[in-house]
């Protein structure tokens, strides 16, 4: 949480398995939508979102950042779609962590959804 303080990160995606306590243990000052899949499969469902105003806050945020865990698959598929839009980023992992961050522009899941 200190990494994502400190880069600016409050605001972004992760899976379900991350984005949750990371709103509980921040107190809420981070908020990250799980809209990422957290399966080897890449298999998502978007039940996983079941709390609109975070939502909310994420679409109204101008930059985000993605949170993964232990899924080199999903890291690999963000890099190619970040790059393929043109959009710049930076990277850092941080124990079973990835975080892609410093978007150059905002990208949400859906525009590089290959899962599903």
């Amino acid at each position: 949480m200190g990494f994502l303080r400190e880069h600016g990160g409050t605001r972004g995606y992760a899976n379900y398995w991350v984005a949750y306590p990371i709103a509980f243990l921040s107190r809420e000052e981070i908020i990250l939508v799980p809209h990422l899949p957290y399966k080897a499969d890449l298999r998502y469902t978007s039940r996983d979102d079941r709390y609109v105003p975070y939502r909310r806050l994420v679409e109204a945020s101008s930059t985000v950042v993605y949170v993964t865990s232990n899924h080199p698959k999903l890291n690999s598929i963000l890099r190619n779609g970040f790059t393929r839009r043109g959009v710049t980023f930076r990277e850092a992992q941080i124990g079973p962590y990835h975080v892609f961050y410093d978007l150059s522009a905002k990208v949400s899941p859906e525009d590089m959804r290959p899962w599903n």
